[in-house]
C-alpha cells in the first residue's frame, strides 16, 4: 500500500533479492526483511532552473530533505511501522547530496541497471513532459546512470531524533482502493 508524506511516496515492501545488502551501520538486508521503498518525484512541483543536473538535484534534494524527520518519526511512534529495518530508494540523481541528508549511495548491479534505466526515463517523462527532459530520454549523454540509496531505521533514527512531544506525521492513502 502506498502513502503521501509531503513529497514522499512511502511504500510498504519486503527485500526481494536472493543476495543480502549490507549497509555501512553494520545492517544487514535478506531476503523478508520488511523495508520501506521511498519515491521521490510524483508530486514534486515543476522545476524551472536551469538545465543542470546539479540544479535538479539540489532543487530535489531541498524539498526532501524536510520530510525525513516526520518520516523518522512515523517509523520511531508508530506500531504499524516499528518493525521495519531499512528506507530504499533508486534514482539517477543519486549523490553527493543524497549522501548529506543521512543516505547511503551504492551502485547497482548491471544486469538490473537496464530495468531501472527504463523505468527511471518513463517516469521523468510522466513527471516532467517538457522537450528538456524528452531531449534528455533520447539522447542520454551525461545522464548519470540510477544508483540506490539506503538508511537503515535505527540510523534514521540516530540522526533524526524526534521529541515525543511532536505530531505523528498523518499520512495519506495514495489510491482510493488499493
Amino acid at each position: 500500500m502506498a502513502y503521501r508524506l509531503g513529497y514522499l511516496v512511502i511504500v510498504k515492501r519486503r527485500y526481494r533479492r536472493p543476495w543480502p545488502t549490507y549497509l555501512q551501520d553494520g545492517t544487514v538486508l535478506v531476503r523478508g526483511d520488511k523495508i520501506v521503498r521511498l519515491h521521490l518525484k510524483l508530486f514534486l512541483p515543476r522545476f524551472r532552473g536551469d538545465n543542470s543536473e546539479l540544479a535538479y538535484t539540489r532543487y530535489l534534494v531541498e524539498l526532501i530533505e524536510p520530510e525525513i524527520p516526520g518520516l523518522a518519526r512515523l517509523l520511531q511512534a508508530d506500531p504499524a511501522w516499528a518493525d521495519f529495518k531499512a528506507l530504499f530508494g533508486q534514482s539517477h540523481i543519486v549523490g553527493k547530496l543524497t549522501e548529506r541528508i543521512g543516505l547511503e549511495t551504492q551502485a547497482i548491479p548491471d544486469w538490473w541497471i537496464v530495468v531501472v534505466d527504463i523505468l527511471g526515463r518513463g517516469a521523468m517523462l510522466l513527471s516532467d513532459p517538457s522537450w528538456r527532459c524528452l531531449r534528455k530520454i533520447l539522447q542520454p549523454k551525461g545522464i548519470r546512470p540510477p544508483r540506490e540509496c539506503w538508511i537503515s531505521t535505527a540510523a534514521a533514527l540516530q540522526l533524526y531524533p524526534s521529541s515525543p512531544a511532536l505530531p505523528v506525521p498523518r499520512l495519506r492513502r495514495l489510491f482510493k482502493y488499493f
